[in-house]
């Protein structure tokens, strides 16, 4: 059975999981962050900025646009429209969720009659090679593009830096 927890060891807990201790202050600090905490969600995408900040003091905008620039943690409008900053792999996640959740709000909305949606998001998926910025022929979430020199993909229409 588990332990009986005061409310001051409950706040405790969440606590300790919103602020959880990492070293360094690099975007590899910044992509361990994220990780552990889980989406970020916010209302602009500047905020993640400050929610970083406020987890990480010291944590640099240069750490932090490198960690986005190197494709380590992504930012995309999921659920609700509201922006998300996560990894790539809980991105894929949440997009798998939104799509499932608001099925029939995107057909009421963009009414298809000559396509399927799942057509219509498998265009918005199509991954860009973030060295080149061609297309590079990989669908989202997929593996590294050929003559790409980044592991993961772009998506250039719900996942973003």
């Amino acid at each position: 059975m588990d332990p009986v927890l005061d409310w001051a060891e409950l706040g405790g807990r969440a606590l300790a999981r919103q602020f959880p201790t990492v070293r360094g202050r690099d975007a590899e600090a910044v992509v361990e962050m994220v990780r552990r905490i889980g989406p970020i969600q916010s209302q602009t995408a500047r905020s993640p900025y400050l929610a970083l900040g406020a987890r990480m003091p010291g944590v640099t905008l240069a750490a932090v646009s490198t960690a986005y620039d190197d494709f380590r943690i992504v930012r995309g409008s999921t659920i609700r429209g509201t922006v998300h900053t996560s990894n790539p792999e809980d991105h894929a996640l949440l997009e798998v969720a939104t799509r499932i959740g608001q099925r029939a709000f995107w057909t009421r909305t963009l009414k298809p009659d000559r396509t399927s949606l799942e057509e219509i998001w498998a265009g918005w998926s199509y991954a860009t090679c973030p060295a080149t910025g061609r297309r590079a022929g990989t669908t989202w979430p997929g593996g590294p593009a050929s003559g790409c020199a980044s592991s993961t993909p772009r998506s250039t229409g719900s996942a973003t830096r």
